[in-house]
C-alpha cells in the first residue's frame, strides 16, 4: 500500500468559497499567481486579475509592475500605463515622473 500526504485540498473543491487550491501545497488559498501577464490569475476577477504574493496574505490586485518605460503594465490601459505597487493598493497611473508626460506637462 503507497504511502501519502494529508492535505487540505487536492482541486477547487475540496476548498471554500473564494478559495482555490494551490495544489503543490495541498492548501486553499485566496488566489495562485499561476498564470502568465495579460490572463487572469486563478482566484482573481477582471477587475483584480493579478494574484500578489508578496504580502502575508495571498490577494487579488488591480495590476503588476512588469514592462519597461513606455509600456503598459498588466492590469492597466493605454490612459494610465503605469502600476504604482508603491501603497496599500496598487493603482495605474499616467507617470511617476515628468518624463513620463507629454506635451510639456509634468507629473503631480
Amino acid at each position: 500500500m503507497p504511502g501519502g500526504r494529508c492535505v487540505a485540498c487536492n482541486d477547487a473543491a475540496d476548498c471554500g468559497a473564494g478559495q482555490v487550491c494551490d495544489t503543490q501545497a495541498g492548501t486553499c488559498v485566496v488566489c495562485l499567481d499561476d498564470r502568465s501577464a495579460g490572463t487572469i490569475d486563478s482566484g482573481c476577477s477582471a477587475a483584480l486579475p493579478v494574484c500578489e504574493l508578496t504580502t502575508d496574505d495571498a490577494r487579488c490586485i488591480a495590476c503588476e509592475d512588469d514592462k519597461g518605460p513606455g509600456l503598459v503594465d498588466w492590469g492597466c490601459d493605454s490612459a494610465t500605463p503605469l502600476c504604482d505597487a508603491s501603497g496599500a493598493t496598487a493603482i495605474c497611473v499616467e507617470c511617476f515622473v515628468d518624463d513620463d508626460c507629454t506635451n510639456d506637462e509634468v507629473c503631480s
